[in-house]
């Protein structure tokens, strides 16, 4: 099921990009001036863990969860941006969380109109640092406790921003996070090697620029 979200959604978002090669000069004519400044956003967030996370080291369900973000947006199309994140996940029946805080840089290409309303695709690179928890862990002895994962890693992406007056904007975008851990929190226990972390990330939601 998670395979077919992520294919259909990513489907749409390529069909955005090969829509914005083609639009061209007529992607200029809307009456909207290029947004600008400061702005602050909140998302919600489906991840789906790959790599180690989807079994090697523990099998982490797919989960969600939130996000929010401040940035600036330059006048030559470039903004950059702070993002911090929490989705919750199930390992075997014990409950789980993956947090993030990243700063990236987001490049918008071209301007699109849709309704007569600005729509602006996006790509985006970040990196940052991740933790993930998982809850009441038991180890080969019967001892139980919550297993802490930290680690670093980069994400690329692309999305849109969809213009519903100068300062409010819809965003929904498609993230592929790479990550790996490399420091582990678990009675005793040391990592013997870096665990592939990556996750795929849907998100969407609203920015009020200021």
């Amino acid at each position: 099921m998670g395979k077919k979200v992520l294919g259909v959604f990513g489907g749409l978002l390529m069909a955005l990009f090969l829509l914005s090669a083609e639009a061209g000069a007529g992607a200029e004519e809307t009456e909207m001036v290029d947004p600008g400044g400061l702005y602050l956003g909140a998302d919600l967030i489906i991840a789906f863990p790959g790599a180690d996370l989807r079994g090697d080291f523990a099998e982490v369900d797919p989960g969600a969860g939130w996000g929010v973000k401040i940035g600036y947006h330059f006048p030559i199309r470039l903004a950059v941006e702070a993002e911090l994140g929490l989705t919750g996940h199930q390992v075997e029946g014990e409950d789980a969380g993956n947090g993030f805080f990243v700063v990236g840089l987001r490049y918008f290409p071209v301007r699109l109109s849709f309704s007569d309303r600005p729509l602006y695709p996006y790509f985006r690179l970040g990196i940052g640092r991740y933790v993930l928890v998982i809850e009441n862990v038991q180890d080969g002895f019967g001892r139980r406790e919550d297993l802490k994962l930290t680690g670093r890693g980069f994400d690329a992406g692309i999305g849109f921003d969809f213009y519903l007056e100068k300062n409010v904007s819809l965003e929904a975008g498609l993230t592929q996070r790479f990550v790996k851990y490399d420091d582990i929190d678990f009675l005793d226990s040391e990592l013997s090697k870096k665990v592939r972390g990556h996750m795929t990330s849907l998100s969407g939601g609203v920015k009020y620029h200021f």
